[in-house]
Formats: structure tokens, sequence, C-alpha cells
């Protein structure tokens, strides 16, 4: 059964979901950034990463080839920040 859950976001976070996990959305919760993901927690999990850049800032060649996920703002939207996903995942050990 498919649920939805929360995880906090930093620069850079690696989260143990689903491969088939779907991202929903990204915005901030007491002003700190959160990403909702609906997953069924039944299934296998990868270590997912995700990369949070300001605008304006350099991606890595690497980085750059990363999936967008999402945009949030800060500080009455002075501050602008993109999620990405790296297309590198890692089962996890069994």
């Amino acid at each position: 059964m498919k649920t939805i859950w929360k995880f906090k976001l930093g620069p850079v976070a690696v989260i143990s979901i689903p491969a088939k996990a779907e991202v929903l959305c990204v915005q901030l919760q007491r002003d700190e950034p959160h990403m909702w993901v609906l997953l069924d927690p039944a299934e296998p999990r990868v270590d997912r990463q995700f990369f949070t850049y300001g605008t304006g800032r350099d991606l890595s060649p690497e980085r750059a080839k990363a999936t967008y996920v999402g945009t949030f703002q800060t500080y009455g939207g002075n501050l602008v920040f993109h999620v990405f996903e790296s297309s590198n995942r890692k089962p996890d050990a069994p």
C-alpha cells in the first residue's frame, strides 16, 4: 500500500527509498526544506541522492546530468533553491 513520507533536505541528502518512489513536491515547512514522496514501504529500497543549489550557482558536469525535482523559496522569495536527483542509484545491502 502506498503512503506519503516526508524527508528533510540539506545541500546533499541521501535518502533510502524505493526506486519507484515518486517525488511529489519540495517546500519549506517551519522554514526548513522538505520533500514529500509517494512510496510503497514494502518495496526494496535504494539510496537516492538529492542536491540543492541556489539560483546562479554552478553545477559540476556530473551533477548537471541530474534530474530536476523542484524549487523552493526562502526569506520572502529573496533566496531561491532548486533540488535535483542524481542519476546514480545504489541498491541497499541485503
